[in-house]
């Protein structure tokens, strides 16, 4: 038998056409279907980055609200406005300080050149001008000290602030620094106490150790009434080492917290005039940098007696454990500095 296979050929032809039409075809389809579905999936990643290029400096207070309800970009959207309400935070605080380091630096260049204005307005005498370079040398010293305490805390934002522990000696720190600050108490008629009995050995820098005691005392001095007094205690307390300064002045005004914030007074009535007029504001914030920088903590709060206090807890012990015997030298043993 024989039979004509056109037919066949045609319709195979005609299959094989069909196929490759519906595979460009779905091709065409997955390729526009996976575009749209990758378009959809991106657009919330493109307008929640649109959202984010659109803040700055000036509009930190914004948040980013672009798909914040859908579940699978709340996390992100969460992550991102917690970082920009820390980035407001940070740059509010940076503000903040360098307005209050212009105003600080401001006002003793303003004296100096009021005065030397006034002093060249026509001639004077020896004496006057004497006064004259006296006044500015003080203010010379205050800018001095401000400079020095920003350098300290600048080096402390930027991480550079990093505490060299040695086994040291606290007590007799703290000896030394009462040693030099005995004349200042003295002018004010202020006695200040040293309670450490024994040795109390802990891993500080001793230098930085040095400046801390250096600050809170000064501190203290200078919000004392005359005839009061400053007492310092350095313990051993479960092997981190405590030290408390404390004062009978008028104390912490508000949150005692905020002593520690850069240019924070105990008592700004007492800023402008006086004993208080030689503060820069940035002791205390240098105290708590300078703790950080040993991994501890500082806190202060208001003594039922009245007075302010101040105490620094450093982790971590000596090699030599808690204190040893007394040797007799001068600043290991109870010690106290009375203005006669």
């Amino acid at each position: 038998m024989a039979g004509s296979l056109g037919a066949r050929d045609q319709l195979l032809t005609r299959v094989i056409g069909f196929l490759i039409v519906l595979c460009l075809a779905l091709t065409v389809a997955a390729f526009l279907g996976a575009r749209w579905l990758a378009d959809r999936a991106v657009r919330p990643v493109h307008e929640v980055i649109d959202q984010a290029e659109d803040m700055g400096a000036g509009s930190l207070d914004r948040r980013i609200h672009a798909y914040a309800d859908t579940q699978e970009y709340r996390r992100l959207v969460d992550v991102l406005n917690t970082m920009l309400g820390r980035l407001q935070q940070a740059f509010e605080a940076q503000r903040r300080f360098t307005a209050d380091a212009s105003h600080e630096l401001r006002s003793p260049l303003t004296v100096m050149r009021g005065e030397l204005e006034l002093a060249l307005r026509r001639e004077r005498s020896t004496n006057e001008y004497r006064e004259v370079l006296a006044s500015t040398l003080e203010e010379v010293n205050r800018l001095s000290r401000i400079s020095a305490d920003l350098l300290v805390l600048a080096r402390s934002d930027s991480g550079a602030l990093r505490a060299r522990p040695e086994e040291t000696d606290a007590a007799a720190v703290t000896a030394r620094v009462l040693d030099r600050l005995e004349v200042r108490a003295g002018e004010k008629e202020v006695e200040l106490a040293l309670d450490s009995s024994t040795q109390v050995w802990a891993m500080v820098d001793p230098s930085l150790l040095g400046q801390v005691v250096w600050n809170l005392v000064d501190n203290a001095i200078r919000y004392s009434p005359p005839g009061g007094t400053v007492a310092v205690e350095v313990r051993d307390d479960g092997g981190d080492l405590e030290l408390t300064v404390s004062d009978g002045g008028p104390g912490f005004t508000g949150d005692p917290e905020r002593a520690f914030d850069r240019f924070s007074r105990a008592d700004e009535a007492r800023t402008h005039t006086g004993e208080g007029a030689e503060s820069t504001g940035l002791g205390l914030a240098i105290v708590k940098a300078v703790a950080e920088a040993h991994a501890g903590t500082v806190r202060a709060d208001n003594r039922g007696e009245g007075g302010a206090r101040v105490i620094v807890r450093i982790p971590g012990g000596s090699s030599r454990g808690g204190a040893a015997p007394a040797t007799g030298r001068r600043g290991l043993r109870p010690v106290k500095f009375s203005s006669s």
